[in-house]
């Protein structure tokens, strides 16, 4: 709970104090046009934008009066969601000190304090890395199914926020690939059916 109160500290703090930067304004004009003007929906996809964040920054200023502070957070609550993939990553892999540690470099990165403070992609699309991280360890480990479920809709959310997270989806893909070659033919079998499910739930979860 500290870690999450010293974050939304330093980010909510003066949220508004920068001025509105050329994409900020592109984005949360475009959010609230598919969120209230009929037809404009998928207007993103006119600049070869997907539309996923650009629907949040509509619906939040539906509850925030302010469209900056509206749209900016929209990237403090996935400035959250990373910080809370790199504890639970961190305590996973190493101990909860490092957790710790990890955590409070996080929160006083000059880099992710500036990106987690504007109505841009970057926070959302670090969130999706980390979490996509964290299940395909958790898979690679355990080999359940409800990881491979989860770092499939998680890999299907950042390309519906970012065409460039193919990237995740190519490397994921890549590193399983690796570790099938390693297991014996029972585990292997089963190996490749969680990589079919991966891309199928990614499928369906950019199929709208």
């Amino acid at each position: 709970m500290l870690l999450v109160f010293i974050y939304l500290t330093t980010r909510l703090i003066n949220l508004d104090l920068l001025p509105i930067f050329n994409d900020e304004a592109i984005w949360i004009d475009w959010g609230y046009r598919a969120v209230n003007l009929k037809g404009f929906l998928f207007y993103s996809l006119l600049d070869a934008k997907p539309p996923l964040l650009m629907w949040l920054f509509g619906l939040m200023q539906k509850i925030i009066s302010d469209p900056l502070i509206a749209g900016r957070m929209v990237s403090v609550i996935f400035g959250l969601i990373t910080l809370l993939g790199i504890y639970k990553t961190s305590q996973e892999l190493f101990s909860q000190k490092l957790a710790y540690i990890a955590s409070i470099l996080y929160i006083v990165n000059p880099l992710f304090l500036f990106f987690d403070s504007q109505a841009l992609l970057e926070s959302a699309i670090s969130a999706c890395g980390i979490w996509a991280f964290y299940f395909l360890y958790k898979l690679v480990e355990t080999g359940n199914r409800k990881y491979a479920f989860s770092l499939g809709l998680t890999l299907g959310i950042g390309y519906f926020i970012k065409s460039n997270t193919l990237i995740f989806l190519s490397v994921c893909f890549a590193l399983l690939a690796y570790h099938l070659l390693k297991l014996k033919k029972e585990r292997a079998l089963k190996g490749i059916e969680n990589l079919l499910f991966i891309f199928g739930v990614f499928l369906l979860t950019i199929f709208p």
